[in-house]
């Protein structure tokens, strides 16, 4: 994300950022989780989210930003399983949250509080489910499931942006 902010026009009248599993699985799988005094980009998680939060703030000062968590998913990757307080994201949630709270910027947290529990099979397959994967892929939210996200996140956005 933080090479495509340079590609982003300057007249944006907010700015939310989703931050994803990915960051800490799949191609990131090395990538350490860190602490709140890391710098640079590719160093550790905080490290990432802070070069991220700061040149959103340096390019759009005046404009509203906030971050959502990802939401949690149905299945493990490679550090574990990715949903609940025991889950490997859990820690990093918490990492992005602090970030946010370092440099005053609002962060609704859909991982915790999503309410689309894609690890039960009944919801997989009714938030998650499309023609390619009809039981549903525990990970991208079919319409049904972006609603339910929607309801969640523009009360955050009319709270705090």
């Amino acid at each position: 994300m933080i090479t495509r902010i340079d590609g982003w026009g300057g007249d944006a009248d907010l700015i939310l950022v989703t931050a994803s599993l990915n960051d800490g699985g799949g191609n990131n799988a090395d990538l350490p989780l860190g602490q709140l005094s890391d710098t640079g980009t590719g160093t550790s998680y905080f490290a990432d989210c802070k070069a991220v939060a700061e040149k959103l703030l340096t390019k759009y000062p005046n404009t509203p930003i906030g971050f959502i968590t990802a939401l949690p998913r149905g299945a493990a990757q490679d550090r574990g399983k990715t949903y609940g307080v025991d889950g490997w994201y859990h820690p990093w949630c918490e990492a992005l949250k602090t970030v946010c709270a370092h440099y005053s910027l609002p962060c609704l947290d859909l991982y915790h509080s999503g309410t689309l529990r894609p690890w039960l099979a009944a919801n997989n397959a009714a938030f998650f489910s499309c023609s390619a994967a009809p039981e549903g892929d525990g990970i991208h939210p079919n319409a049904a499931g972006q609603e339910i996200m929607a309801r969640r996140i523009m009360p955050f956005v009319e709270q705090y942006l």
